[in-house]
C-alpha cells in the first residue's frame, strides 16, 4: 500500500509537516495509512557510497518561474538520515520569485515510490517548513505521489526525497515542480476592508472566497483545535436586534472558522467563535448564534477555511435576526442497519412506507398525514429481518423539536422478523397546530430506547405530521379579538372574550413558516403580550390564535 509520512520531527519533536491534515484528516484526498517513523530498518538499504545530495548543502538549485515546471532526476539509494527526518533522504532546491501555488509530483518514477514527506522547507540546515494542503496519488497515471501547496510565499525552498525501502521508494526518482500564480488578494483581506453583512429575517447568502487571502492575526483556539494557518477574510455588520445568528455555508469541502468582535479595526476584543462541526461532513456549513449585542453597534466577522486546503476556498455568508432555529436530532449507529436491524414499513394515517433498511437515518419528512387535536390512531411499525429489537416513537407535539418523554407515543420489544407492531395513541387536545415530525426508532439490546442516542445497529426514520383542529371546530368571531398596538414597532398585546382556557398563539411571515408559537393559559379578556420586540424584521405576518372556543386569524403589520 502508498504510504506517505504525515509528520516530520526534528530533534527538537517540532512538527512540521502534517499539522493541517492531523486534526482535519478527512480534507486530504488521497490519504493512505500513516506508517510510523518506528517502522524503518537499517537492514533495509543498500550498500555503497551515499549520494552527492544526501545532505541539503549538496542540493543543486534550479530557478522557478511562475507558468513553468523543473524537473528533477536523482537516485536515494545509500542515502542516510542526516537531518533527523526519522527517514533516509536526499534533497533537491528550487527558488520561486514570487507567491506561487505549487505542485510537486513523482510522475515517471519508475516503479512508482510508495513513500514521501508532504513537507517543504526554508533553509539549510531547515529552520522551518510548509505542509502540503494536499496530496493524492491519482494526478500521476502511473501511480506516483504529488502533492499541492497554496499561497507559497517567494523564496528558496528544499525538498526531501524520502528512501524507504519497504514500501519501494528507493532509487531512480524524477521530480516535477510546476508553479502557477496565486490568487489575487480580496479586497476583504484585512478588518478595513470588510464587506458589509445586511441583517434580516431570513439568510441571504452573499458570496465569498478566501482564495488570495493572508492571515491577518494567528489562529484561535476554537472547539479544541487550532487551524495551522488563518488566511482570512472580514465582513462588518451593525447588530438590529439583541440576538443574531451568523451562518457560513461552505462550497465543497470548505471547512469554516468564524471569530466575531467588537470594537473598531485597530482595537478589536474577541466575543466568540464557532468552529463546531467536525468531523465535517460535505458541504460543512457553520452557524453561530450572538446573544447580548447592542442595537446600532457594529460587530466585525472573520472567516477562514481551517488549514486551508478547501477545493478554490469558497463559501457564502448571511447574518439574520433572532436565535438559529432549532433542528431535530438525526441519530446514526456504529453499523447501522447492515445486521438487519432496520424498519421496514411504517404506517400512519396517509402514511405507508416500505423500505429495505439502507441507511442508519432516514428523513422522510416529504411523507405526511394530518392528526386532530383529541383523536385517536394507531401507528403500524413492521420489524425488519432481524427481530430481536427494540423499537420506540414519539411525535413533537409542542412542535419545540425536542423529543420528550411526554411525546413517546409508545415502545415495543420485537421478537421476530417481519412483525407487525401496533402502537395506539391519542393526540392531546393541545397539541400545537401546524406541521411536525414522527420520530421512529429500532435498535439492538437498547430499552429503553432514547430519541437521540447513537446505538451500534438500528435505523431511524422521520415523517411529516401535521397537526389540525378537531372536526367541528369553528371560528372565533374576530371582532371579539383585540390586537394592539397594530402596527407596532416591537411586543403586541392580545386579548378578547372568547379567548378563554389554553390558547395556541402562532405568527407565521407570508411564507407561511412560523417565525413566533407560544402557547397560554388565558381568562376571558385577560391581555397577554408577545415579547416580540427585536425578534421580527419589519413586515406583515398573520397572527393565529387557537382555543378550545375556535380559531380566530388576522394580520398584525410589524414597523
Amino acid at each position: 500500500m502508498n504510504n506517505l509520512y504525515s509528520s516530520i520531527f526534528t530533534a527538537s519533536a517540532l512538527l512540521l509537516a502534517g499539522t493541517s491534515m492531523a486534526q482535519r484528516q478527512a480534507q486530504v484526498t488521497g490519504l493512505a495509512t500513516i506508517r510510523p517513523v518506528a517502522a524503518h530498518h537499517a537492514s533495509t538499504l543498500r550498500g555503497g557510497g551515499a549520494p552527492a545530495n544526501d545532505v541539503c548543502s549538496g542540493a543543486v538549485n534550479q530557478d522557478l518561474a511562475i507558468g513553468s515546471t523543473v524537473t528533477f532526476t536523482g537516485d536515494n539509494t545509500n542515502a542516510v538520515d542526516n537531518d533527523s527526518l526519522g527517514m533516509p533522504a536526499v534533497w533537491e532546491m528550487f527558488t520561486t520569485t514570487e507567491c506561487a501555488n505549487l505542485e510537486i509530483s513523482y510522475c515517471g518514477t519508475t516503479p512508482a515510490f510508495g513513500n514521501g514527506f508532504v513537507s517543504i522547507f526554508s533553509g539549510c540546515p531547515f529552520t522551518s517548513g510548509i505542509a502540503a494542503g494536499s496530496f493524492n496519488d491519482t494526478t500521476c497515471t502511473d501511480g506516483n505521489f504529488t502533492l499541492f501547496f497554496e499561497g507559497v510565499p517567494a523564496g528558496t525552498y528544499y525538498y526531501a526525497v524520502m528512501q524507504d525501502a519497504a514500501n519501494n521508494a528507493v532509487g531512480p526518482y524524477t521530480l516535477n515542480v510546476s508553479a502557477t500564480a496565486c490568487a489575487a488578494v480580496p479586497a476583504n483581506d484585512e478588518c478595513a476592508g470588510a464587506v458589509v453583512l445586511t441583517p434580516a429575517a431570513d439568510c441571504v447568502p452573499v458570496a465569498a472566497t478566501t482564495a488570495g487571502a493572508t492571515e491577518s492575526m494567528p489562529a484561535i483556539l476554537c472547539n479544541g483545535a487550532t487551524s495551522p494557518n488563518a488566511n482570512d477574510v472580514w465582513f462588518s455588520f451593525v447588530a438590529t436586534a439583541a440576538n443574531h445568528t451568523i451562518t457560513v455555508a461552505g462550497v465543497d469541502n470548505f471547512d469554516a472558522v468564524i471569530e466575531v468582535f467588537s470594537g473598531a479595526c485597530s482595537d478589536l476584543t474577541s466575543i466568540g467563535c464557532e468552529d463546531g462541526t467536525f468531523p465535517p461532513p460535505v458541504p460543512v456549513s457553520e452557524v453561530m448564534p450572538l446573544s447580548g449585542l447592542t442595537v446600532g453597534t457594529t460587530y466585525y466577522v472573520r472567516v477562514y477555511d481551517y488549514g486551508h486546503v478547501s477545493n478554490g476556498h469558497n463559501f457564502t455568508i448571511c447574518v439574520t435576526i433572532g436565535a438559529p432555529a432549532a433542528v431535530y436530532c438525526a441519530p446514526t449507529s456504529t453499523n447501522g442497519p447492515s445486521d438487519g436491524d432496520f424498519i421496514a414499513n411504517v404506517t400512519l394515517g396517509d402514511i405507508n412506507n416500505s423500505t429495505g433498511g439502507v441507511n442508519a437515518y432516514e428523513d422522510y419528512t416529504s411523507m405526511s398525514t394530518d392528526l386532530e387535536q383529541g383523536g385517536s390512531y394507531t401507528l403500524s411499525i413492521t420489524n425488519g429481518d432481524y427481530g430481536d429489537d427494540d423499537f420506540a416513537a414519539w411525535i413533537d407535539f409542542n412542535r419545540d423539536t425536542i423529543y420528550q418523554e411526554s411525546e413517546n407515543i409508545g415502545t415495543f420489544d420485537g421478537e421476530n422478523g417481519g412483525e407487525v407492531i401496533s402502537l395506539p395513541f391519542t393526540v392531546p387536545t393541545d397539541a400545537t397546530l401546524g406541521a411536525t415530525r414522527l420520530h421512529v426508532r429500532c435498535a439492538y439490546s437498547a430499552a429503553p430506547v432514547d430519541p437521540c442516542t447513537a446505538y451500534s445497529y438500528g435505523e431511524t426514520e422521520d415523517y411529516g405530521i401535521n397537526i389540525v383542529l378537531a372536526s367541528g371546530v369553528g371560528e372565533v368571531n374576530t371582532a371579539e379579538v383585540n390586537v394592539y398596538p397594530n402596527p407596532s414597532k416591537g411586543d403586541i398585546t392580545i386579548s378578547g372574550a372568547n379567548l378563554s382556557g389554553k390558547v395556541s398563539i402562532v405568527l407565521m411571515d407570508m411564507t407561511g413558516r412560523t417565525v413566533f408559537a407560544e402557547q397560554h393559559t388565558m381568562s376571558a379578556n385577560q391581555p397577554v403580550t408577545l415579547p416580540l420586540n427585536g425578534k421580527l424584521a419589519q413586515g406583515t405576518y398573520s397572527l393565529r390564535l387557537i382555543g378550545t372556543n375556535g380559531i380566530s386569524s388576522r394580520p398584525v403589520m410589524i414597523k
